[in-house]
C-alpha cells in the first residue's frame, strides 16, 4: 500500500489595499510589528506575562506562536500613507505584505484583503 503525501496548503491573497479605512487607525498594520515565538515561550505563562509588561501581547495562530509589538513604522504618515511609497528605499515585504491570513484580519481587524487557503 503506498502512502499518500501531504498536502501542501498555499495562502491566497485577493483585494486590495484600503489603508484600514473602515478603522478608526489608517495604516493599521503597519503600526504593529509580529514575529514569530517559540511554542515554549507562548505556553509559559512567566513569559507571557513579561512580554505583557513590555506592551507585547503573545497570540497562537494555528500552530505559529506570533509576540505583536505595537511599534509604529517610522515612515507611517499621520493619514496611513506610506513616506516611501513608490521610493525605491521601501523594503519589498511592504509592497507585498501581508502575505500570511494571520497577518490579516486576525493580526489587523480592519484589513481590506481576503485570504482563503488552497492545495499547491
Amino acid at each position: 500500500m503506498t502512502a499518500l503525501a501531504p498536502r501542501k496548503m498555499i495562502t491566497i491573497r485577493s483585494g486590495t489595499c484600503d489603508q484600514c479605512a473602515t478603522g478608526p487607525v489608517p495604516g493599521e498594520c503597519c503600526t504593529k510589528l509580529a514575529l514569530p515565538v517559540s511554542q515554549t515561550a507562548a505556553d509559559n505563562p512567566d513569559v507571557v506575562g513579561f512580554f505583557a509588561l513590555h506592551g507585547v501581547e503573545v497570540r497562537q495562530f494555528g500552530e505559529l506562536a506570533i509576540a505583536v509589538l505595537p511599534l509604529r513604522c517610522s515612515a507611517l504618515l499621520p493619514n496611513g500613507d506610506c513616506s516611501l511609497y513608490g521610493k525605491p528605499e521601501r523594503p519589498q515585504v511592504c509592497s507585498s505584505g501581508p502575505l500570511n491570513a494571520w497577518a490579516g484580519k486576525p493580526l489587523n481587524a480592519h484589513c481590506s484583503y481576503v485570504f482563503e487557503e488552497d492545495e499547491e
